[in-house]
């Protein structure tokens, strides 16, 4: 589990398993220097992917814009509020940001010892289509930042965008992209949004750096409709040289009947005495 701090109020930091106390004390794990702060402020006991979030008494604490005055589970995506400061609990994606290694040992292999190993290819992909990042693909196989900052899954080191600027939560549907309170805002089709679900094929822009969004198998069957326009293209193309064909039989009955008629209109010429 990452706390990632929005306002750049804290580098993000890593919890792993265990208590983990935040508040303004020399010995806390996630120290915060800001009003209101309490020395213990709250704790969190992580287990895996949730954690129970548990104040003290007389701490200005909330999840998600509601104040909490008890042990509450928190998961990915929560966001919590200690006095002034947003902390956001994001999930931990320990395969990285490239594409996922899957190694399958088949049955028939077990005396050999012979893995097959091949690449999970990822439901969607950002690709850079402006400034610094064009050309640039980036897989997007758990919860993704992006910002400026260094510590970001995604880092650009650009000052068109935030130190954190937004967040993509990838799903069944498509891709969430939430703005984490950057400056220059973060638009989808040109339209500036806080929370947006992204598509195949719409466009992500932070300030001027535009991306794109792809999901690679579709984008191999290419866009809907190109079989059966190929398919009416085709069938265009055969009718149009059945035309030609059937226009090119046409003229040549012309100059024969042309030439006949030439013929016959010599002779009785000739029979005249014309000639």
């Amino acid at each position: 589990m990452r706390l990632l701090f929005p306002n750049a109020e804290h580098a993000q930091i890593e919890l792993g398993n265990g208590l983990h106390t935040i508040g303004s004390a020399a010995g806390a794990k996630v120290k915060l220097f800001a009003p209101g702060v309490l020395a213990n402020h709250c704790e969190l006991q992580v287990n895996g992917e949730t954690a129970m979030l548990s104040p003290v008494p007389g701490a200005a604490l909330s999840l998600n814009g509601a104040a909490i005055t008890r042990s509450t589970e928190v998961r990915a995506g929560d966001v919590i509020q200690v006095a002034d400061v947003r902390v956001r609990i994001v999930a931990v994606d320990r395969a990285g940001a490239g594409a996922v290694p899957m190694v399958q040992k088949r049955q028939d292999d077990a005396d050999d010892g012979r893995t097959r190993v091949r690449s999970a290819l990822p439901k969607f992909m950002l690709r850079g289509v402006s400034g610094a990042t064009f050309g640039k693909v980036f897989p997007l196989t758990g919860v993704t930042v992006i910002g400026r900052n260094p510590e970001c899954d995604i880092s650009i080191p650009t000052d068109e965008v935030s130190r954190r600027h937004a967040e993509l939560r990838p799903s069944q549907d498509g891709v969430m992209v939430e703005d984490l309170g950057s400056a220059n805002g973060t638009f989808v089709n040109d339209r500036r949004v806080t929370r947006e679900l992204l598509k195949h094929g719409d466009e992500l822009r932070f300030d001027q750096l535009r991306f794109q969004l792809i999901s690679p198998g579709r984008e191999m069957m290419g866009p809907a409709g190109a079989t059966s326009s190929a398919a009416s293209n085709a069938s265009y193309n055969s009718n149009s040289a059945a035309s030609a064909a059937s226009g090119g039989i046409s003229s040549a009955v012309w100059v024969i009947l042309l030439v006949v008629a030439l013929a016959i209109l010599i002779g009785a010429m000739k029979f005249a005495g014309v000639f």
